[in-house]
C-alpha cells in the first residue's frame, strides 16, 4: 500500500464501542480509532511502542498510574510494556495511533 483513503479502508471493532482502521508497512503502523462516548480500554501492556494523538473529542488516559485528560491536539508517547488504560469522554473521540513494530492483531484487511 502506497496511498490510502481512510473513507475506503475496511474497519473492524477493536473493542466494544471502538471502530478501527489501519495502514501499515513492514515495521510501522498507524491505526485510526473512532471511540464511542464512554468506551473503555481496559488496563493492558504490549511489547509495541505507541504514540497516540487526539484528533477530536476527549479521552482520560492512564499510563503507569498517572491519568491525563487528552483533547484535540494532545497525545501521549507510551513505551513498550508500560501498563495503560483509557475511558472516552461524553462526546466520544477520534485518535490516530502510531505503532512499532506492527501490531499483527490490529491488521484489518
Amino acid at each position: 500500500m502506497v496511498f490510502f483513503d481512510r473513507k475506503k479502508l475496511p474497519a473492524k471493532e477493536a473493542l466494544p464501542g471502538i471502530s478501527m482502521q489501519e495502514a501499515h508497512l513492514e515495521n510501522l503502523m498507524i491505526t485510526m480509532m473512532a471511540l464511542s462516548p464512554g468506551a473503555v480500554i481496559p488496563e493492558h501492556a504490549h511489547p509495541h511502542e505507541q504514540i497516540s494523538y487526539c484528533v477530536s473529542g476527549s479521552l482520560a488516559l492512564t499510563v503507569a498510574g498517572e491519568t491525563k485528560n487528552l483533547g484535540p491536539g494532545e497525545g501521549a508517547a507510551i513505551a513498550a510494556d508500560l501498563k495503560h488504560s483509557a475511558v472516552t469522554g461524553p462526546e466520544g473521540a477520534f485518535f490516530i495511533d502510531a505503532w512499532s513494530p506492527v501490531r499483527e492483531d490490529y491488521i484489518v484487511g
